[in-house]
């Protein structure tokens, strides 16, 4: 029997080989993108934390702190307390405001006239009635439970002893 020469060998020998260099370069290719999209991901993600972080910034070179005009935080506490019945907690208030809680604290003590506690819960002082402030001392005599009301009832007064910035009286 005799061997027939195969005229397409080499032709099947170049084409075999060029499918097998096409598949390598392919799969090459598959590879690079799929670590290109993960790299780009990771930058989006990258891009969108440092956004984020510069609008907590604020805008511009020199962004510096918003401060509120004078008597918006009063205006604002008292708005959020208007119809209001049993009362507000400072945190509900924040809530409602969006003011600093530091903010509203000092609102609510500035204004013993406009706003009364009870219980933890702040509202409207009722029209008419009108907190004044403790004369000086007063306030560490109420905190160490030395202060008479029988003598503040009656009308007595007798001078109030002061205190240091530790509450020690000073004599």
């Amino acid at each position: 029997m005799a061997v027939i020469p195969d005229k397409y060998k080499d032709e099947r020998q170049l084409i075999t080989g060029t499918l097998s260099d096409l598949e390598d370069s392919i799969e090459e290719l598959e590879n690079r993108i799929e670590y290109m999209t993960d790299e780009l991901k990771g930058k989006k993600e990258r891009l969108a934390t440092w956004r984020n972080r510069l609008a907590r910034l604020g805008q511009g070179e020199d962004a510096e702190r918003h401060r509120r005009p004078k008597g918006e935080n009063l205006r604002a506490v008292i708005n959020c307390l208007q119809g209001v019945v049993n009362g507000l907690a400072t945190s509900e208030i924040q809530r409602r405001t969006k003011l600093a809680w530091s903010s509203i604290q000092a609102t609510l003590k500035r204004n013993p006239d406009r706003f009364v506690e009870q219980d933890g819960l702040w509202r409207l002082r009722k029209a008419g009635i009108v907190a004044a402030a403790p004369p000086k001392g007063m306030f560490a005599q109420i905190l160490n439970n030395e202060l008479d009301l029988d003598t503040l009832d009656s009308g007595e007064s007798e001078s109030a002893p002061e205190f240091d910035d530790e509450g020690n009286e000073i004599e």
